[in-house]
């Protein structure tokens, strides 16, 4: 079931399925404000959010929001196309993330379309140049969620032009409830064996490394469900020191580049929640909210770092100006599609 309320320019969604989970989303930035998982002890709400509709307005963390269109880092906030050049915004150590915080998909107000009794979409039409990039290109993303307490986000963008297009959704996961603390006793899995590395500004080498004989190994599938803490409290690490204390790296997954395919599991510690993640995106970006620092949450919560996890199913960081790694390219005329899933029980 579906409903929709307005308040002012903005719009609220509401999805909620046969067994009492509910979706909500905001037509700013295609954004999740909650998502309410049914337990054997009472419901629980594993977003965080923000304390009123109108700070996503802000949302300095782009807390639940669609980023893009070029999600993660960008080195020297630059990349070509068809040998032309395009300059982003320079709004971190000299390069480029996630686009544009003052302009970018999660500070845009999209259309909203209902299309049957559990999916909606969120459309827009951006002209050529906006955001900073070539085409006129028609988005359309869209949010289902199942009776099987599945929720699917997909993302279609046909474009006139040559252009490039690496969005991702940004929720912040705690599956122990949004206002519960830090997610370092949650238990992860992934299906990955390697990452990219990172220099000092987080911009990857260009080259996938093992995870063996890291810290990232713990979540490995042969090793199966360990604490975030394992990882982070790995402080001899310089991978893990050069992001502040935490993880922000992006992992390669194991199989196909753009199969449809498992990422990996999150499971709250205390709830015993499990979250399996699939998509067809050839990387993840884990972020464990580092750089959250007492941020005014929903309901009267605080946000600390290390409140929430993000699943950034994506390209690769940088993956523009790498010619090792897949380039995020859309053809004019084509429409490129990808799909994401999180499953819950």
């Amino acid at each position: 079931m579906i409903s929709i309320r307005t308040e002012g320019e903005l719009k609220i969604v509401s999805i909620t399925n046969a067994n009492k989970m509910c979706l909500e989303l905001l037509n700013l930035g295609a954004t999740i404000t909650k998502l309410v998982v049914p337990t054997v002890k009472g419901a629980v709400d594993v977003a965080l959010g923000l304390p009123s509709y109108e700070d996503y307005k802000v949302n300095s963390c782009f807390l639940g929001s669609v980023v893009g269109p070029l999600g993660n880092r960008t080195k020297n906030a630059i990349v070509k196309i068809d040998g032309v050049e395009y300059k982003l915004p320079v709004n971190e150590n000299g390069n480029n993330l996630h686009t544009d915080f003052d302009g970018g998909l999660h500070k845009m107000l999209f259309d909203v379309v209902e299309d049957n009794d559990n999916r909606v979409s969120f459309v827009l039409d951006l002209k050529d140049g906006d955001l900073h990039l070539p085409g006129n290109r028609k988005v359309k993303i869209s949010y289902t969620l199942t009776d099987g307490n599945e929720i699917y986000i997909s993302y279609r963008v046909l474009s006139d032009k040559n252009t490039l297009w690496n969005s991702t959704n940004h929720n912040y996961f705690n599956l122990n409830g949004h206002a519960s603390g830090d997610v370092l006793g949650h238990k992860l899995e992934l299906n990955c064996s390697r990452y990219t590395s990172v220099d000092d500004e987080c911009i990857p080498f260009g080259k996938l490394d093992s995870v063996e004989n890291t810290p990232f190994d713990y979540f490995t599938k042969k090793r199966r469900f360990a604490p975030i803490s394992n990882a982070i409290n790995a402080s001899e690490n310089n991978q893990i020191a050069k992001v502040g204390g935490g993880i922000d790296h992006n992992y390669a997954v194991d199989g196909g580049p753009r199969t449809f395919r498992y990422v990996g599991t999150l499971v709250g510690d205390k709830t015993g929640i499990n979250m399996e993640v699939y998509s067809d995106m050839p990387g993840v970006q884990i972020y464990t909210g580092n750089n959250l620092n007492n941020e005014k949450g929903k309901d009267g919560a605080i946000y600390s770092k290390y409140a929430g996890v993000c699943f950034e199913t994506q390209y690769f960081p940088n993956c523009c100006n790498e010619r090792k790694f897949m380039t995020p390219s859309v053809t004019a005329g084509d429409t490129f599609v990808s799909v994401t899933r999180y499953s819950f029980s």
